[in-house]
């Protein structure tokens, strides 16, 4: 990531142009793109973006793919059951769905990846992935939890001093 930030202590990050920013965890390394906002920590990593589903369910798989990408993961084997969440939770005003797919592998690491989504306001939809290898020891799926649990609307900017 060549931003070269790094989450801190209540760190938000925006995702596109949504209006929403999702936590950054505390020491993980995040980047704000025009097409994600990606954060990583050692081999696991979390992507989130928007899209617009009203005109197409294509467009989430087409979403969806393009996440795959950013996190660098293999596609999984069997398609996400979209119509059927795992879990839904209620993370302010919003309802949030999760999905998982357990055969993904990242270069030699194989793990789970996490799919989240909430529809907003604008009718657009919030998609988000994460991945955590089967090995990993510091928690970092609890962290992308928190992170999922901590999307809010945008604060505005401070006002300029005079």
């Amino acid at each position: 990531m060549s931003e070269g930030c790094t989450g801190q202590n209540g760190t938000l990050a925006r995702v596109k142009r949504s209006g929403f920013s999702v936590g950054v965890p505390n020491g993980w390394a995040y980047a704000q793109t025009d097409d994600a906002t990606v954060m990583a920590s050692n081999d696991a990593m979390v992507v989130v973006s928007t899209f617009d589903l009203v005109s197409s369910e294509a467009n989430r798989e087409g979403a969806f793919a393009a996440l795959v990408n950013l996190l660098g993961v293999s596609p999984p084997k069997h398609k996400v059951g979209w119509t059927h969440p795992v879990k839904k939770s209620r993370v302010g005003a919003l309802e949030v769905s999760f999905w998982q797919a357990d055969d993904v592998t990242k270069g030699l690491k194989k793990g789970p990846v996490l799919l989240f989504g909430t529809e907003l306001p604008d009718r657009t939809w919030l998609l988000g992935a994460g991945f955590v290898p089967d090995d990993d020891k510091s928690d970092s799926d609890k962290a992308i939890l928190a992170s999922v649990e901590s999307i809010v609307p945008t604060p505005p900017p401070p006002p300029a001093s005079p």
